[in-house]
C-alpha cells in the first residue's frame, strides 16, 4: 500500500480499513466505564471509532491538520 488507499478486488477504494492501536490501561479504564454508562456507545470498539474520528475533525478544524496532510 505504497498510497495508502486502500482498494478492494475491483479497485474501487475502501470506505473503512481496520487498523490497530496500542492504548495505556488508564485509557481502556477510561473507554471501559464510558461503554458501561451508554453515553458515547454500546461497544469498546465503537467508543474508540467515534473518538478517533472525532479527534481527527476537531484538528482538522482547529488547523493542525490540513487536507494536504490527509493525502
Amino acid at each position: 500500500m505504497a498510497d495508502n488507499k486502500p482498494e478492494s478486488e475491483d479497485g474501487e477504494e475502501e470506505q473503512n480499513v481496520r487498523r490497530y492501536c496500542t492504548l495505556s490501561l488508564k485509557t481502556l479504564e477510561r473507554i471501559r466505564k464510558l461503554r458501561r454508562r451508554e453515553t458515547h456507545g454500546t461497544s469498546v470498539p465503537k467508543i474508540m471509532t467515534s473518538m478517533i474520528e472525532a479527534g481527527v475533525r476537531q484538528a482538522h478544524k482547529d488547523g493542525y491538520l490540513t487536507d494536504d496532510d490527509m493525502f
